[in-house]
């Protein structure tokens, strides 16, 4: 990172990090999210399907803690008619699949392995739950939303609470706690629930990172980033200062010839 004329960071969360962990200046860090194509999730049709489901996805992993979302399933299995979706491969699926018996749930959850169509999915489940332990950012679930899904996730410290605001346009649960999970969900599944408003609400607030936004976030950066690396090159005589990289940034970059026309 020292090497770094400026860092992204893909959420404040992560921003926070680099200043506290690695010594980064806040200045040298923006915080651009990911981008999500919006236009495209809306075009997929929903999946073929008949059977109401919750979905989660996500590699089969401790981090993901699928383990906490079938045991809050299993808590509210009894009192609603629905079933678990589970797309991701990974070192936990025999784990998995064991605790699902354990907890007499086994034949009401579904281990779909990889999948391609995450976003049709996404526009036919109840709704979408996200139980990682960390996230950088939480692309899936701005894709959810993106998708008119409702979502449900954990309040880990970085990227979901950036962009869901609790009951809002999605829920926000208390990092670990599966007992508040459980609730969560089956306040979601109740038909008393405001579904309609908080799908809108998503679908509206998601646009912030609709891909050509985040795209002209970029540009901006570049831009401004290449102007400040032609002054720099014009103050220094023997251009020894910088890299072939910022040597490549500045001849690429729309502004060089005017800002170099302006200092000259």
């Amino acid at each position: 990172y020292s090497e770094c004329d400026h860092v992204v960071a893909v959420s404040q969360g992560v921003k926070d990090g680099l200043v506290s962990e690695f010594g980064i200046p806040a200045s040298k860090i923006t915080v651009i999210h990911n981008p999500v194509p919006v236009s495209r999730i809306r075009m997929v049709a929903p999946a073929d399907t008949e059977q109401r489901f919750i979905l989660s996805a996500g590699r089969l992993h401790s981090q993901k803690r699928q383990d906490h979302l079938i045991r809050a399933f299993a808590a509210i299995a009894n009192e609603v008619e629905v079933h678990l979706w589970l797309a991701g491969d990974g070192g936990q699926l025999d784990a998995l699949q064991q605790l699902a018996r354990e907890l007499g749930v086994f034949d009401r959850i579904r281990f779909l392995g990889g999948r391609s169509d995450l976003w049709s999915l996404m526009k036919s489940a109840e709704c979408f739950v996200l139980t990682s332990r960390y996230e950088g950012f939480g692309m899936v679930l701005t894709e959810a939303m993106a998708a008119g899904c409702p979502v449900v996730s954990y309040d880990v410290d970085y990227g979901p609470r950036e962009f869901i605001n609790d009951g809002i346009n999605g829920r926000l649960v208390r990092d670990g706690d599966v007992a508040a999970l459980s609730a969560a969900l089956l306040q979601q599944l109740s038909p008393e629930a405001n579904h309609e408003s908080m799908v809108a609400n998503a679908v509206k607030d998601i646009m912030q990172f609709d891909i050509p936004l985040v795209a002209s976030e970029y540009v901006k950066l570049i831009d401004r980033n290449a102007s400040q690396i032609t002054r720099d090159a014009i103050h220094d005589s023997a251009g020894e200062r910088l890299t072939v990289q910022q040597r490549e940034l500045v001849s690429r970059s729309p502004l060089t010839h005017n800002a170099v026309t302006r200092e000259i």
